[in-house]
């Protein structure tokens, strides 16, 4: 019964991450999405993807704690009609809940945090109880690295004629 909406943006930038990670990095929230709208409940999961442009201000004042730098980034953002989270909860939901999970759960979010960390984006959930939440992740764009040409041969002067003194 959960819906799943998605709003893709044209021409993301690209991003040097790996595929199978940002696949496992989507999936996961979006079975979260869906988890906290809970069974036989009608709600909606929306996938939204963006290009963001941050400066230093931005950075600082939004990730504070991440290790992000002035630039372009694509963004994916998964919202769910669920539940939603107090602040308590939202401090905690990224650290691994295996000892009291059902099991094969209790990774999602935290393999979503190691995900981003290891492919050095960030991370920002917005949630409040009865609202839902919101999932942000930014990359960074990627570029590609400059070559600088290869200075033009040039055959070296001989030295000086040697001069004996005798």
């Amino acid at each position: 019964m959960v819906d799943i909406q998605l709003d893709l943006a044209a021409g993301l930038p690209a991003v040097e991450a790996d595929p199978g990670q940002i696949q496992q990095l989507v999936m996961n929230l979006i079975v979260n999405g869906a988890e906290a709208i809970g069974e036989g409940n009608p709600g909606e999961v929306a996938i939204r993807t963006e290009t963001r442009d941050l400066d230093a201000e931005e950075i600082r004042r939004e990730f504070p704690n991440d290790q992000l730098t002035p630039g372009s980034y694509a963004g994916i953002e998964v919202r769910d009609t669920g539940s939603g989270m107090d602040e308590a909860t939202r401090n905690k939901i990224f650290r691994s809940l295996l000892h009291h999970q059902v099991p094969g759960q209790g990774l999602g979010l935290a393999a979503v945090s190691g995900i981003v960390r290891a492919q050095k984006g960030a991370i920002r959930v917005y949630s409040s109880p009865g609202q839902g939440s919101s999932f942000q992740v930014l990359f960074r764009q990627w570029r590609p690295r400059q070559r600088t040409a290869a200075p033009a041969w040039r055959p070296r002067k001989p030295p000086p004629a040697a001069r004996f003194c005798s």
